[in-house]
């Protein structure tokens, strides 16, 4: 989901150096005249240069409007991080020994759609457990977050052991982190094993920006060490009205999630819609990005690069070039390419941040796929500020990659994200929950417009500079 922040502190806050020269807000009369003459002249030339790229004849208003996009952005990326430290210390040292298995293994596998699915679930798998339950997740707040926190309660009454680990941002702000502090002081209330997850074991980010979003967006839950309940639906009353995915696993990959997360237990830190669950036999394996291992890209890449017939992604955030360059040249050799992407507009209100220009990141690639002719799509909303918040791509109709991980550096490379591949099974229904989607969710993309190209150039330059917060 998107990481919110106290926007308008943000605006008013001198930039930290997070590139050669500094970045200071646009914001009038907030900061000394040399420091907002920097950004100033950063959008000039850059959208200067945009428009000689283009040729397209504007008029001085418009051309005024697209500098203050482009300044309003960067502002926002590299203003400093104003919430409180969480109460963490730094980990140094060995690193978790687990990585993952690489060979596919027999699962049973079922998929679930959105609320209405996920949550009578995973009320159904903690209910049920007998002897554990294991959470790694990066949000668990609100109602629904209380509601099955409460579940778990009782669960560690009746002699469960329950391990829950949280990101160390504890909702990063606003109401969300309200609710999530919620869930905390009752899970402490009650003696429920909580811990945060080492960020640090990452090791330095590169600049202020990559700390104040890094996160552990993991999204796992694991019963009893023998059913896995992954994908990237959070638990959080703000995600509920999402189009989302999870999926349940049974078998040899359910007791390997198991063992990820016993590993990394001990590293962290304590605080003072219905008949698409069809249940079926499938191979899977998983992926993670770690402080020990980054796999996720790479295997994403050969499967891309494997595929026969069609590649049909549903994704919430896309920024990486490698991964758009991937599916062009897959386009390119006679594969049916199709892309829904989240339009990351209006629904970003409820999270307080309706600075960011729509489409961005997710305008880059289209931008690329649109080039070669491939079809790109924008995702449909049918309920009010719903987002797709989907990470997921089926190839040639049987292979499902899906979970926390979104297609960005930060994911690939920075953030705490676990992904699987599902052969068969799950990923049969999800094939036919994609051509449901395409035909009658989403709004066809032909060409983007003035505003969108600069917003694509804009996702290039933070992507260069490595201030990009998605």
């Amino acid at each position: 989901m998107w990481k919110s922040r106290a926007l308008a502190t943000m605006m008013a806050s001198m930039l930290v150096t997070a590139c050669a020269a500094p970045m200071p807000t646009v914001r009038p009369g907030a900061l000394a005249g040399s420091q907002t003459t920097t950004v100033t002249a950063l959008a000039r030339s850059e959208t200067a240069a945009f428009l000689k790229e283009e040729g397209v004849p504007v008029s001085a208003a418009e051309q005024a409007d697209l500098e203050n996009t482009f300044a309003r952005v960067v502002t926002f990326a590299t203003a400093p991080d104003m919430s409180p430290a969480p109460a963490t210390s730094p980990v140094r040292g060995a690193l978790p020994d687990f990585v993952v298995n690489p060979v596919a293994q027999t699962n049973d596998t079922s998929l679930y759609l959105d609320d209405s699915e996920i949550f009578p679930e995973l009320f159904r798998l903690i209910r049920g457990a007998k002897k554990r339950i294991q959470v790694s997740y990066f949000l668990l707040g609100g109602d629904i977050g209380m509601n099955l926190a409460t579940a778990m309660v009782e669960r560690s009454k009746a002699g469960v052991e329950i391990q829950i680990m949280l990101d160390p941002k504890l909702g990063l702000s606003g109401d969300v982190a309200d609710g999530v502090a919620r869930v905390v002081a009752y899970l402490k209330a009650n003696n429920v094993n909580f811990k945060l997850y080492p960020l640090a074991l990452f090791g330095a980010m590169p600049n202020s920006i990559q700390r104040k979003f890094q996160i552990n967006h993991n999204k796992i839950a694991v019963f009893d060490g023998e059913t896995a309940f992954v994908g990237s639906m959070n638990l959080d009353d703000l995600a509920r009205i999402n189009h989302d995915l999870m999926v349940r696993i049974e078998g040899p990959t359910a007791k390997e999630y198991s063992a990820m997360l016993d590993e990394e237990w001990a590293f962290g830190t304590l605080l003072a819609r219905g008949g698409m669950a069809t249940q079926a036999v499938s191979q899977v394996r998983i992926t993670q990005t770690a402080p020990q291992q980054r796999n996720t890209k790479e295997s994403l890449l050969k499967i891309i690069a494997g595929a026969q017939r069609s590649i049909h992604v549903a994704m919430y955030e896309f920024g990486d070039a490698d991964m758009a360059a991937a599916l062009c040249n897959a386009y390119k050799r006679g594969i049916d390419v199709r892309v829904i992407l989240d339009p990351k507009g209006a629904a970003l209100t409820k999270y307080g941040a309706g600075i960011m220009p729509d489409g961005m990141p997710n305008i880059l690639p289209a931008r690329e796929l649109l080039k070669v002719g491939a079809q790109v799509r924008w995702f449909k909303p049918w309920r009010f500020n719903q987002e797709l918040h989907m990470k997921a791509m089926v190839v040639d109709g049987r292979t499902l990659v899906a979970g926390s991980t979104n297609w960005t550096t930060n994911a690939f490379t920075r953030w705490r994200e676990t992904s699987f591949i599902v052969d068969g099974g799950a990923a049969l229904a999800f094939e036919d929950e994609f051509t449901r989607m395409w035909n009658g969710t989403t709004v066809r993309i032909d060409r983007l417009n003035l505003k969108q190209r600069l917003t694509a150039r804009l996702c290039e330059y933070m992507n260069r500079r490595d201030i990009a917060f998605w």
